[in-house]
């Protein structure tokens, strides 16, 4: 196994946390340490074993079983951290791929059975005006939902590839997405302003992080308005865009992936080469994390109780996926 050494990147937790990581970390956590800071081969002996602990988690089972009824039940929240929506882009975020689900090709196929006849990925929601359920294409949705048949599919499937096309043709002009939908309420609500719509946008931005490098639909357009949100409420001149704010609420780390925060937009924008210089983003990391913290590491700042029983879902004591997450944004900056 490759070991590490004090690199730069590990400045701003005043100690090399990747020891204590890989002892008290979740197999998500090992695994990602072997593999984003510490560069180990995929044939390393130590990650074959965290691949492996990784498919039989608990909470890995946990997001399966939610998963078995697909589209079902009907989303009434976008925020709703145990949906299976938020369940799905869950196990992608910890590491898990096609390998590792051996039910990801029945999901897949699910989800693309779903498709409009423009392309778009449809899901199962409460319709805001009735409380009927019905089968719409929803801004919020359908980029995780491609993001998820990128990361566990073919993405050479057609109908992926349709997925993305219809993603594409709905970008603003200012590089970001806004609220299209089926449900028309959504144009009359927002459509007087002209910016993008800050979650629409970071879910897109996810999903098409998900291509390879070098596939010139992964690109990093439309991360201009999170990094000029961000960098307008540093300096005390920001407003709200379609009620999403980046104060205080937003600097609290948090995980799972679920909304608008600190760490969900670093994860998803260090992922990008060519973004990484931007001072913006080492400034969200200063924001997110003033000072060295104890011995390196990292508490959540906020939790979704729905994962109390895991290191991320309560604030008292440190948490190795936080300090992990925080600690491969910070890598990808320094590379």
């Amino acid at each position: 196994m490759t070991r590490s050494r004090f690199a730069p990147w590990m400045r701003p937790f005043g100690e090399d946390p990747t020891p204590w990581l890989l002892e008290a970390g979740a197999p998500w956590v090992r695994l990602g340490v072997l593999r984003d800071l510490l560069d180990a081969p995929p044939d390393d002996p130590a990650v074959g074993a965290a691949r492996e602990a990784l498919a039989a988690h608990p909470l890995v089972a946990e997001c399966r079983a939610a998963l078995a009824g697909w589209p079902e039940p009907p989303l009434r929240r976008h925020d709703d951290a145990k949906h299976p929506l938020h369940r799905l882009k869950l196990l992608v975020d910890l590491g898990l791929d096609r390998d590792l689900l051996p039910d990801a090709p029945r999901l897949v196929g699910r989800i693309l059975s779903l498709a409009g006849a423009d392309g778009q990925l449809r899901s199962v929601v409460c319709d805001p005006e009735t409380q009927e359920p019905q089968r719409l294409a929803f801004p919020c949705d359908t980029p995780i939902l491609l993001g998820a048949v990128l990361a566990l599919g073919d993405p050479a499937d057609p109908r992926a590839a349709a997925a993305l096309e219809a993603l594409e043709v709905r970008r603003e002009r200012d590089g970001g997405w806004f609220c299209h939908g089926d449900w028309l309420g959504l144009e009359t609500d927002w459509r007087q302003r002209p910016e993008s719509c800050p979650i629409a946008t970071l879910y897109s931005l996810w999903a098409l992080a998900r291509l390879p490098p070098g596939d010139p639909r992964r690109t990093d357009r439309g991360a201009e308005l999170l990094l000029s949100h961000f960098e307008a409420y540093d300096r005390r001149e920001g407003r709200p865009i379609c009620h999403f704010q980046a104060g205080k609420r937003f600097r609290r780390l948090k995980f799972p992936f679920v909304w608008y925060d600190v760490l969900h937009v670093l994860d998803v924008l260090t992922r990008f080469e060519g973004l990484r210089g931007d001072r913006r983003l080492r400034a969200m990391v200063d924001a997110a994390l003033p000072e060295a913290p104890r011995g390196g590491r990292v508490r959540a700042g906020s939790v979704f109780t729905a994962y109390k029983a895991y290191d991320f879902g309560q604030k008292r004591e440190p948490s190795p996926t936080i300090t992990f997450l925080l600690a491969r944004a910070l890598r990808r900056l320094d590379s």
